[in-house]
């Protein structure tokens, strides 16, 4: 649970970076998270072939990782890479929020599902832990986007959670075909601002 919290830090200060992208112009904030990413991937390629500690860098950093040397920092790659896309393809409100349910929503439903959750719905994931994903990033989102908007945002954000830990996809997500980190800024993105776009909100 230790190593889980250390992990799901990363997830939450990641909400650090979409509050800063709102001192940016839109190309700026593009520009941070890509260079946060490739720093993440270029790090993960140097302790792969580098394995001489760096100060005790490359054991501190490992801390973070669900004991996963072959391809270490893959989530915190594909949240940076996910930040990106997003951000290039939406709107900052809607890109903003979208990055949002993830470093919230993806941080507490570990966190409540590893600490409370009792009923299992879907491989590993707890209903409790959906319910902590929905409420923190309903209530994250409504700084960029109505409350209808918001709502929606954190059930789509929370399902797609749901679903690449479900049976069949979860093995894709091991080689790290999929990966929810990408998955939920994108989709998330998308479906608010088709909605948007549809009901007139932009």
């Amino acid at each position: 649970m230790k190593k889980e919290l250390l992990r799901q830090s990363i997830h939450l200060i990641g909400i650090l970076f979409v509050l800063a992208a709102q001192l940016l112009t839109k190309v700026q904030a593009i520009l941070m998270f890509f260079m946060i990413g490739m720093a993440f991937l270029a790090y993960s390629q140097y302790i792969q072939v580098v394995r001489k500690q760096l100060f005790g860098l490359r054991k501190f950093m490992l801390k973070f990782e669900r004991g996963n040397e072959k391809r270490p920092f893959t989530g915190a790659i594909w949240f940076y890479t996910g930040c990106f896309f997003s951000f290039i393809l939406f709107p900052m409100p809607i890109a903003s929020a979208a990055c949002a349910i993830l470093a919230i929503g993806d941080g507490l439903s570990t966190l409540v599902g590893k600490g409370i959750g009792r009923h299992k719905i879907c491989g590993h994931k707890t209903l409790e832990g959906f319910i902590g994903f929905v409420i923190g990033s309903f209530l994250i989102s409504l700084i960029w986007v109505k409350p209808w908007l918001a709502i929606i945002g954190a059930v789509v954000g929370g399902l797609l959670e749901l679903g690449v830990s479900a049976k069949g996809i979860d093995k894709h997500r091991k080689r790290g075909w999929i990966d929810d980190n990408w998955l939920i800024p994108v989709v998330v993105g998308g479906v608010l601002f088709v909605l948007s776009f549809l009901t007139g909100s932009l």
